[in-house]
């Protein structure tokens, strides 16, 4: 993807984000456990749906240039539990020593003026993508905007 602009898109319903919502009320009163819950809601939201980046790469593929450069996802609304989701890091096999991750070479990224409603997550950034968020508009969003870890490493 280069120099790719997502404007003005009105999402709703996540395909896969029904494992995602748990209740609020239950939600840990330690700071530490409300980040760790974050994350790992975080980590679901960026496997589940709505607007997001998604790269894939043969694994005997040239690694020379970017996966994503210059993307925009601007002025949407996402509802109902969709989200925005930028992962960084993706899985691909390569024979049989079976699941090998690696990481989009991506620079430009940008996240702002959208608005989320009715979600658990608003908007997950992987922390490794290149990207910037900003002006996010949420309402009824338990964790507006997450920064976290890789998909891969985290667990539920």
């Amino acid at each position: 993807m280069i120099f790719t602009s997502i404007i003005n898109n009105h999402i709703t319903n996540c395909w896969d984000a029904a494992n995602i919502r748990a209740d609020p009320s239950s939600d840990p009163s330690d700071a530490s456990d409300r980040n760790n819950a974050a994350h790992r809601d975080a980590s679901s939201a960026l496997n589940a749906g709505g607007i997001m980046l998604r790269c894939s790469r043969d694994t005997g593929a040239d690694t020379l240039g970017y996966d994503a450069f210059g993307l925009i996802i601007r002025h949407n609304h996402a509802s109902n539990r969709a989200t925005i989701a930028i992962p960084a890091t993706y899985q691909c096999y390569e024979g049989p020593s079976g699941p090998n991750h690696w990481h989009m070479n991506d620079a430009g990224l940008v996240i702002e003026s959208n608005h989320i409603q009715d979600a658990d997550v608003g908007v997950a950034i992987e922390q490794t993508a290149h990207a910037i968020e900003r002006d996010t508009t949420t309402k009824n969003v338990r964790w507006p905007v997450v920064w976290t870890g890789s998909r891969y490493e985290l667990t539920n």
